[in-house]
């Protein structure tokens, strides 16, 4: 984003919000803008009253209409983008809302920047209830991992506490001997867990960092320190993204039968296209309904490169032009 004049200071949080676009909270003017990926223009989406300082954004996976914000000043707040309309959830209590993230059955966690992570009740006084008290530490950043369990991050002392929302049990693993100020995580699809560091405790200096736990719970390992990062406070993971393309059974011939459980070879084409170039693929990753590719004896993979089909307006699918 080097290349685009920023709108605002004081990003406190980002969150995706389609393929092409990210969600970022513009804490120091109470607004939310959308950022357009590919041209780099943004778009206000809501700003004022009732947003102060907004610093957590969670999407619903329930409802694609609503946008779940933290707001430190103002409490929790529901944004229906269908409409416009902000609906203050969850009035001020005391604490200062900061993580926030929804559960895939839409259940919507944030904590309190203190030891308590809360799950938002509309059937409770105050629109909400305790899930889990960590005690002496200062959680700010919520994830879910891979298992299901709510991942927090603890500011002060640096931690990550894995918590079981149904019961309320949790484990804290503590990183406050390599980490200053944890501020969030994110989780990868290989279940490693990706912690930034702000650096914002003062007795340790400004010194912000980036690191991963490859097995969670395990050890913490440093992968970069100090300059360009800087007073960094949200990580978020790039989602898998997919593209359809399409693939041709036994090139030549027609029907297209096959039969997974022989003992032969089954000939299968992945069409290029225009906007689809096949010598992109990395060919040992190639799965077919639980296929794997043929190896011959010297170990090679038996794939090669050839315009075998693709205009399927004959029955066969005659070449088009394409490599395959």
């Amino acid at each position: 984003l080097e290349d685009h004049p920023l709108p605002f200071g004081g990003v406190w949080d980002i969150q995706w919000d389609d393929p092409d676009g990210i969600l970022i909270a513009n804490s120091a003017a109470g607004r939310i803008w959308h950022l357009d990926l590919a041209s780099g223009e943004f778009e206000l989406i809501v700003e004022g009253d009732p947003l102060v300082f907004p610093i957590g954004l969670a999407l619903d996976p329930t409802d694609e209409d609503s946008l779940w914000i933290a707001d430190s000043n103002a409490g929790i707040l529901r944004l229906d983008r269908s409409s416009g309309d902000v609906q203050l959830v969850v009035p001020h209590f005391g604490g200062a809302p900061d993580g926030i993230v929804v559960a895939d059955d839409g259940s919507v966690y944030f904590t309190g920047q203190s030891g308590t992570v809360y799950r938002v009740n509309t059937a409770v006084p105050g629109n909400y209830e305790l899930v889990a008290d960590v005690g002496p530490y200062g959680l700010n950043g919520l994830v879910f991992d891979s298992a299901g369990s709510l991942l927090a991050t603890a500011t002060w002392p640096s931690a990550v506490a894995v918590i079981d929302v149904t019961t309320g049990t949790f484990t804290v693993y503590d990183y406050s001997v390599q980490m200053r100020s944890s501020e969030d995580a994110a989780v990868d699809t290989d279940g490693n867990w990706w912690v930034i560091d702000s650096g914002f405790v003062t007795q340790f200096g400004d010194d912000p960092g980036l690191y991963r736990v490859d097995v969670p719970g395990g050890d913490i390992l440093e992968l970069h320190r100090g300059e360009p990062l800087g007073d960094t406070v949200d990580l978020l993971i790039v989602p898998p993204r997919g593209i359809e393309v399409a693939v041709d059974i036994k090139p030549g011939s027609y029907p297209n039968s096959l039969n997974v459980a022989g003992h032969g070879v089954i000939p299968v084409a992945v069409l290029g296209s225009e906007s689809f170039d096949v010598t992109e693929i990395d060919t040992s990753t190639l799965d077919f309904a639980g296929l794997e590719v043929k190896v011959n004896k010297k170990g090679k993979l038996q794939c090669a490169f050839e315009d075998v089909s693709g205009d399927f307006a004959a029955p066969a699918g005659a070449p088009d032009g394409y490599m395959d």
